[in-house]
């Protein structure tokens, strides 16, 4: 068991869940507080995507803790490059 199993079930267990509920918090709070690190620490120089990136690099960064399933940083990925790269947008084939 690994660290960051330890911090899943202690956080699973104070919310009176199991492991998975505890990952699944423990994902989220550390993907806020990232948001918050990133954006601080860039001071005023903030970009729309710079947010997406921050949210794109704490989803992953948990699944790879192992707090969130594979899958939902692969569908985050797919779905930050939808909205980066637009490809509904009318004004493009016009």
């Amino acid at each position: 068991m690994t660290m960051f199993d330890d911090i899943a079930t202690a956080i699973g267990q104070a919310l009176g869940a199991d492991k998975t509920t505890g990952g699944y918090v423990a994902g989220a709070l550390f993907t806020v507080v990232l948001i918050f690190v990133l954006e601080w620490s860039l001071g005023r120089e903030r970009e729309s995507s710079m947010l997406l990136i921050s949210v794109g690099l704490g989803v992953v960064l948990s699944g790879l803790f192992g707090w969130f399933p594979l899958w939902i940083p692969f569908m985050m990925g797919l779905i930050i490059a939808l909205i980066l790269f637009n490809p509904m947008d009318r004004s493009r084939g016009e």
